[in-house]
Parts: C-alpha cells; structure tokens; sequence
C-alpha cells in the first residue's frame, strides 16, 4: 500500500505503514508507539478509471477488529475525481487538485472493507 501512496500523491515522509495485523502485534508486545489510543487507516482502492482513491480512518480502538459504525471516529475520503471518491460525494469540495470530503456516513460495502483489512 506505501507504494501506491508514494506514487500517487508523492508519498509520506515515513517509509512504510503498518498494517492492523502487525500493530496489533506491536501493541501485544508493549512499543511505546503502539500503547495509543486512537490509531489511523488508510484503504487505497483502485477505481474503475483505475486511478487511485483513499478513505483515511481514525479508530477509537485500532488494535480491534470494528464490529460497528460507532467505532469510527472520523473517515475523509480523497480522490481526482469526484465521482471516484468511497463516501461523502455530496458534502465534497474541490481543494488544490482533488476531492476531499469528510464522511458522514460510511456503507456496509466500505465498512466490510475496513473490516477486512485485520484479516490481513
């Protein structure tokens, strides 16, 4: 996935993401970076122009599979292309070259995404 990042919005200054599986693992283990309470996600999905779109997440308890809505915090979506973006078309506002929006509401669709991320 950092590779997609990096090649689509000239990446993080970090050289790679942890994926839920391996956080969890840090956390077990007790890293200090690891003991926080909110924790991000970020999906890249491809979508059907095969352009790259992403809803980043926060949490509440990251090291947990989500098994509802409540346990979101927030999700933003960013895409190039409005009708790309995974929620929160509506509520959009164009900003230097892209989409971006906050998500008011998430679907079962992008939440069992979400979901099937600790799985991997």
């Amino acid at each position: 996935m950092n590779k997609e990042y990096v090649t689509w919005l000239g990446g993080p200054s970090i050289n790679s993401f942890g994926r839920p599986q391996q956080m969890i693992s840090c956390r077990q283990v007790g890293e200090d970076d690891c003991q926080i309470q909110n924790g991000g996600m970020i999906l890249v999905k491809r979508a059907q122009s095969n352009r790259a779109t992403a809803v980043v997440l926060t949490l509440r308890n990251w090291w947990i599979t989500p098994k509802t809505l409540d346990e979101i915090e927030s999700v933003q979506a960013i895409s190039s292309r409005r009708e790309e973006l995974l929620c929160g078309k509506s509520e959009a506002r164009y900003q230097s070259g892209w989409w971006i929006t906050k998500c008011s509401t998430v679907d079962d669709v992008l939440f069992q995404n979400i979901q099937s991320e600790f799985a991997s």
